[in-house]
């Protein structure tokens, strides 16, 4: 088993957006300066060889990813319409768009001494967060969220829902001439 605890920080980036500004009907770029970043979390795995045939594997991680402070933006407009417009981006606190912070899995193992073996893994992922559009979270823009509705719809960023896989591999090894080996596999993921 081996548990491990992790913190990353990233000090004073760039990040670059691009997407579509429905207000002012055109492209724009977004560059982001001054760009702050926490990874912390816990990860731990254990295997536990239940008997000849059968190994329990157990792991799982449980993160948290986010921007620390809030940076400065500018917002380049991609068919000239306006001037780059300057403005702070309130992004402390808002998380990264990594993948999910939270996960484990659980694996039942068999292998059978004439070299068959059969996998079965059940999967857990939750705390996945969309991406976030910028203007969204421009401090000129927070101030005219004025109802906690707004708020709710304009500034809180997009978790989306937890869920399960299930995972099932079954194979064959067989032994050639010579110490080679060949590995027949069928696998299917997402039962």
């Amino acid at each position: 088993g081996r548990i491990t605890a992790f913190e990353t920080t990233s000090k004073d980036g760039i990040e670059l957006n691009s997407y579509y500004d429905d207000t002012n009907r055109t492209f724009v770029n977004h560059s982001l300066s001054g760009v702050n970043k926490d990874y912390r979390g816990i990860e731990a795995a254990l295997a536990m060889k239940l008997n000849s045939h059968f190994t329990l594997t157990v792991a799982g991680t449980v993160a948290d990813y986010h921007y620390t402070d809030s940076v400065q933006g500018v917002i380049s407009y991609e068919n000239g319409a306006k001037p780059d417009e300057k403005d702070w981006v309130m992004l402390k606190n808002v998380k990264l768009a990594t993948g999910p912070q939270k996960a484990g899995s659980i694996a039942l193992d068999y292998f059978h001494p004439k070299m068959w073996f059969v996998d079965l893994t059940l999967n857990y992922f939750n705390n996945n967060y969309l991406d976030f559009a910028p203007n969204r979270y421009l401090k000129s823009n927070l101030a005219l969220y004025t109802t906690e509705d707004m708020k709710k719809a304009l500034a809180t960023q997009e978790k989306l829902a937890g869920g399960f896989t299930l995972d099932m591999s079954i194979g064959k090894v067989i032994y050639l001439k010579n110490r080679k080996s060949l590995n027949f596999s069928l696998s299917a993921s997402n039962l």
